[in-house]
């Protein structure tokens, strides 16, 4: 099973996919067909409590300090993992589809 994967292009609805870090485990989704409510983490980070966070400003840091509380940047692999815990949506289906390619492609 993979550790993480990443977004390495974003494009027209398509998205290239690494996982691990690794150049030979790429894959290309089109989250138009089959996730159209898919959603890029860039503004989202936990809290101490792992709670998830949005802030609209916060320009990809990833560490912010706002009213004496920290907050890490939140991946787009662990937003999408967090997203199958509750009503699944978009996030949380593709998070599932990853977890299938991955083990039917590189495995």
């Amino acid at each position: 099973m993979f550790s993480k994967y990443d977004i390495i292009k974003y494009e027209h609805g398509n998205i290239t996919f690494r996982f691990d870090n690794d150049s030979k485990k790429i894959i290309t989704v089109d989250i138009n067909i089959n996730f159209p409510d898919y959603e890029p983490c860039y503004d989202y980070y936990f809290n101490s409590n792992n709670k998830l966070i949005r802030f609209l400003d916060s320009n990809g840091e990833l560490k912010i300090i706002r009213n004496n509380q920290f907050y890490t940047k939140c991946y787009q692999y662990q937003y999408d993992h967090y997203n199958t815990k509750y009503p699944i949506c978009s996030n949380g289906l593709l998070y599932k589809y990853m977890l299938e390619i991955y083990k039917s492609l590189f495995v």
